[in-house]
């Protein structure tokens, strides 16, 4: 038996396109759509796969491939923050926090830093103050030193100091996942998720007064950059906050653009947009289209379900059964 020994189908934009309006009978065999047509399907295209995005489908599958991460630096004025691309909060897509080797004056302008691995020049660079404050700049990196714009250090850098080192702002999430505190050991201290009702009932969560490491979260996504509220005001910017989320769905834009879902989703996303494309253009949809569309559908949603811990134990007593369900 030969095999192609190939994993890489896939489609364009206009492939699905195409697809729907032939299984449609909108364009004939060999034919491609006119501009209007095109026009058209594009953008119920674009509904579909908005639709279809994060959580809000019920899907059992997880979408994993959708899963990003991002760092967030605390900021020791707030306890809420903004997360997305026009955020005036440190949101990272690519944090690397490091350590300062020597103590550096008010003014300082050369920052010997443990490592320069995964910074960039022209990137974010906070530095961790003395008196507990980030300073945030730009820098550039030779060596293993961090070169910051004049006047320099505002206020004196001790040795084992760290600095935040980020090249962009990550994208808004959909829904976060899981998050955690994470410490000057790199240890991860796990965060609750609140409910609305949880988050306005806590008492000193808007009071700086009241500032503590942040182990607690609300998020909700708004129109441009979502919402994160936490529980207190930080009060040790040493340590900072990682999250894992469902990001969006990237549009399509242009003919030859890939789906952002992977090779299971492929029929789905032709099947469905034949479903939604016959009333656009007055076309009877069939009983075996919706047929194949719902199944398409449900199979490519089934696809990489939780796996999950399940234990049994008597009252009182620790686990003594565990399985994966």
């Amino acid at each position: 038996m030969t095999t192609s020994g190939t994993v890489s189908f896939t489609v364009t934009r206009d492939d699905i396109i195409i697809d729907a309006l032939q299984n449609l009978g909108v364009i004939a065999e060999g034919e491609t759509p006119n501009a209007y047509q095109l026009a058209i399907a594009a953008r119920k295209l674009n509904m579909l796969v908005k639709q279809w995005q994060g959580a809000a489908d019920f899907a059992p599958g997880l979408k994993v491939w959708s899963r990003k991460r991002a760092d967030l630096v605390l900021d020791p004025t707030k306890s809420v923050y903004s997360l997305g691309p026009t955020s005036t909060d440190r949101w990272a897509s690519n944090l690397t926090r490091t350590t300062i080797t020597a103590n550096c004056a008010a003014g300082a302008t050369a920052i010997p830093i443990a490592s320069t691995t995964g910074m960039t020049n022209g990137d974010h660079f906070g530095v961790l103050l003395q008196n507990g404050s980030i300073y945030w700049t730009t820098a550039t990196f030779s060596g293993s030193t961090a070169t910051i714009p004049s006047p320099g250090l505002p206020s004196p850098a001790i040795a084992n100091g760290f600095v935040y080192d980020y090249t962009s702002l990550q994208i808004q999430p959909l829904q976060i996942l899981t998050g955690s505190l994470v410490d000057r050991s790199n240890t991860k201290i796990p965060l609750t998720r609140l409910t609305l009702d949880t988050l306005e009932a806590l008492p000193t969560n808007m009071d700086a007064n009241t500032a503590s490491d942040p182990l607690a979260f609300y998020y909700e996504r708004q129109l441009g950059n979502g919402m994160l509220y936490l529980n207190t005001y930080p009060a040790d910017l040493s340590k900072y906050l990682h999250f894992v989320f469902l990001s969006p769905i990237q549009d399509f834009n242009e003919p030859t653009d890939n789906p952002d879902y992977p090779q299971n989703w492929f029929l789905a996303l032709s099947s469905g947009l034949s479903v939604i494309c016959g009333p656009a253009f007055s076309r009877p949809v069939s009983q075996d289209l919706k047929d194949i569309a719902t199944v398409a559908l449900a199979t490519a949603r089934n696809q990489d379900p939780e796996t999950s811990q399940l234990y049994f134990q008597p009252d009182g007593d620790p686990p003594f059964f565990g399985s994966d369900e």
